[in-house]
């Protein structure tokens, strides 16, 4: 099968995209996540606020979270556009081994998101005030670079 330039572009974009988000978790990992404290509803509403910021389309699921051997619970999460997921809390709950996602990933085997509800980030992110309270920076700290592009290919 020939790939076209159309197929390339799309491609090329969601590695940018999917960069910016890595750059993100980056910086926020970088300020001691962990000292933070936060549930999987907390992070995911500063997550979101982020991303929001940095112009990325995402969707906030509310559902359950379970993991072969493991229980299951409540949880929050991020899905962007290509389909990729964004969990910092998964491990909290599951247990802090490497068949337990972290980060940006694609759906894994083993475990399963199951959404319950879908929330639009305007409905959820944190404001720049809550944001301040839950991770005692002001939203400005961490700010990411610039989007490349405001669209999704």
């Amino acid at each position: 099968m020939q790939t076209t330039m159309a197929d390339e572009v799309t491609k090329k974009s969601r590695e940018d995209r999917t960069a910016l988000i890595r750059a993100l978790l980056e910086k926020l990992e970088a300020l001691n996540l962990g000292s933070f404290r936060l549930e999987c509803d907390g992070m995911t509403r500063c997550i979101s606020a982020l991303l929001a910021d940095a112009g990325i389309e995402h969707m906030v699921h509310l559902g359950q979270l379970s993991a072969e051997g493991k229980k299951t619970v409540v949880h929050y999460w991020i899905e962007v556009e290509s389909g990729e997921l964004v969990d910092l809390c998964a491990r909290a709950w599951m247990g802090d081994s490497p068949e337990i996602p972290h980060g940006v990933f694609r759906h894994p085997s083993g475990v399963t998101y199951a959404t319950s509800e879908r929330l639009f980030p305007h409905q959820f992110a944190a404001s720049d005030f809550l944001f301040q309270v839950l991770t005692g920076h002001t939203f400005d700290e961490f700010k990411g670079p610039a989007p490349a592009h405001q669209a999704w290919a």
